[in-house]
């Protein structure tokens, strides 16, 4: 079986990859961030982290979506809630039902 890598370039807080980032299935870029959806359900973001957007909430498993924006970030789980986290909620996360 082959392996896939994830190749990022740019400033060089955006290339700084995570040990974490194991098995990426997606991935996603804010505006100086990245995110990465691992195959197990668990998200690896890194950097520019003005606003929290890389801080990944605690205990956050089972996504099986992910987005960035300008200063946020934005998790689907497979139950449909939707967790946010960065921007204009001062580090902290915020999850909507949908």
């Amino acid at each position: 079986m082959s392996r896939a890598a994830v190749v990022a370039w740019g400033e060089p807080n955006q290339v700084n990859l995570l040990p974490s980032l194991h098995a990426a299935c997606a991935i996603s870029g804010g505006w100086m961030h990245s995110l990465a959806l691992n195959r197990d359900g668990t998200v690896v973001a890194w950097g520019f982290d003005s606003d929290g957007q890389t801080d990944i909430p605690d205990g956050l498993s089972k996504v099986v979506s992910i987005s960035g924006g300008i200063a946020h970030s934005l998790a689907l789980r497979e139950d449909g809630t939707v967790v946010a986290w960065g921007g204009h909620m001062s580090r902290r996360q915020m999850c909507l039902s949908t």
